[in-house]
């Protein structure tokens, strides 16, 4: 199934309508739960392998750091927000939280476990080169709440906040190592790092 043509503008609305009527309170990362989600969830549906990578059911894991209790609330507050949708990218999905900082472990479990999309929270992501080493070949969607871990290769889409809006950051490069497209239309709204 396409995903619905939208314009430029319309997309733009819609990203910025969820700023500012679903945001919420801020997280650690400062990028609120709310937004993050919302923005999966508009996203999904422009990932063109989510359906092949996911299957019937889109895994999504989301890491978190062990022992840490603002990690594990900010992880916590996305996969509830997450958990608000009944469909993403069109599929039913399960979130799953994990407590691990270990690149090479987060890469085998989504393997193992057919992760369509992987979530890191800025904390899990102490050596952006180990991650991005540990994900190469992957075929997942790694996603972070830090512009700079998609500027460093660590992930391949990022959600960030710029003076209060919503910016998306995508590193192409990871993207192809890890096996994921995303619709023109819908890279044309985010900075892509090549």
């Amino acid at each position: 199934m396409e995903p619905p043509r939208v314009t430029r503008r319309q997309l733009g609305y819609g990203l910025a309508l969820a700023a500012l009527c679903r945001a919420g309170p801020a997280s650690a990362s400062a990028v609120p739960a709310r937004l993050q989600a919302d923005l999966l969830h508009r996203l999904a549906p422009y990932d063109r392998g989510l359906r092949d990578r996911a299957g019937p059911l889109v895994s999504i894991l989301l890491a978190r750091k062990a022992g840490d209790p603002s990690s594990e609330r900010e992880v916590g507050d996305v996969a509830a927000a997450l958990g608000t949708y009944d469909r993403i990218g069109g599929l039913p999905h399960r979130e799953e939280i994990v407590a691990s900082s270990a690149p090479v472990e987060l890469a085998a479990r989504c393997r193992s476990s057919r992760i369509a999309i992987a979530y890191l929270a800025p904390d899990v992501v102490t050596d952006p080169v180990a991650v991005r080493a540990a994900f190469d070949g992957v075929n997942v969607l790694t996603v972070a709440p830090s512009a700079e871990l998609a500027v460093s290769g660590a992930v391949v889409l990022a959600i960030d906040l710029v003076s209060s809006k919503p910016k998306l950051t995508f590193n192409l490069t990871t993207a192809q190592r890890q096996g994921i497209t995303m619709a023109s239309e819908v890279l044309k709204l985010m900075t892509v790092i090549r």
